[in-house]
């Protein structure tokens, strides 16, 4: 964990254009990091880098993103001011040490895996080096990402801004002090999961009523999307609204009545706990 300072919770402030963002790992997070750092509007970004071991995924990306992709991450470093490594969790300490000697001296890495500490990044890197913590989530894939960012000892307030108006065009950014990152990782790291879970069930309950299976999933995932939106949007809190539809007696209070039945608050708490304890396992590992 940062011994640096803990800044409050915050939205990301203004930030200076980048002439280079090179992102390591370009999977299905690392190419939806890419893509949105290309697209960003309020930060110039002069150029967008991926990089990716295996030659034939390097130019199928490259052809996808419209961006360069190179095989040798010390030539997709060099002269990058920011670096985001997209990588899994047990490959990060490796790829930073691979890469630590070939960044410019003014370079801000960023980690986006789970339970990966700012500590163990500069472990990794050259002493001094400014490193960045993310934690997104999955809905980044489509421009909806709830990304928490956090600086360790040497990140100064305006490297976690500059990385955060990178992060804005693919969802919301908050930035919050690391040793809320694991309570982080199991509300909104894992949180999509949570959701789809509860549309599976939803589905499942459709077709228990008697609803065909293609009618079943175009009425919860709208239902879904659309009580998001309203959450999103209303100035109501969701106990606000969950009220709001429950009439006295009516269809809605019989369905709730039996989620409480069957302890849904209590199962969803656990779950929350049971994901940020295992985001504290990682962190010793």
């Amino acid at each position: 964990m940062s011994t640096g300072p803990t800044p409050p919770p915050t939205t990301p402030g203004e930030a200076p254009a980048v002439r280079r963002v090179t992102v390591v790992g370009v999977g299905r997070m690392g190419s939806a990091i890419a893509s949105a750092v290309s697209r960003a509007t309020d930060l110039a970004v002069g150029e967008v880098v991926g990089c990716e071991p295996d030659a034939d995924v390097a130019t199928r990306v490259a052809d996808e993103l419209g961006i360069r992709v190179e095989t040798d991450p010390s030539a997709a470093v060099a002269g990058a001011e920011v670096v985001v490594v997209a990588v899994k969790p047990h490959l990060v300490s490796d790829v930073l040490t691979a890469i630590a000697d070939h960044l410019d001296d003014d370079a801000v890495v960023v980690s986006v895996a789970a339970g990966v500490t700012t500590t163990a990044m500069e472990a990794a890197l050259a002493p001094g080096t400014r490193a960045v913590r993310v934690m997104p989530n999955t809905p980044m894939l489509v421009g909806q990402a709830m990304s928490v960012l956090t600086g360790g000892t040497h990140a100064e307030a305006h490297d976690v801004d500059r990385v955060a108006a990178l992060l804005a065009e693919a969802g919301d950014v908050r930035i919050l002090p690391e040793e809320q990152f694991d309570a982080v990782t199991g509300v909104s790291g894992s949180g999509p999961a949570y959701v789809f879970a509860l549309a599976e069930a939803m589905v499942a309950g459709a077709e228990a009523v008697g609803l065909a299976h293609d009618d079943a999933v175009v009425l919860v995932e709208q239902t879904i999307a659309g009580a998001g939106a309203l959450l999103a949007a209303s100035p109501q809190s969701a106990a606000e609204l969950r009220e709001m539809v429950s009439s006295p007696g009516g269809t809605t209070l019989a369905g709730l009545a039996r989620l409480d039945d069957h302890g849904l608050q209590a199962a969803v708490v656990d779950a929350i706990e049971a994901a940020t304890a295992r985001s504290r396992e990682l962190g010793k590992d």
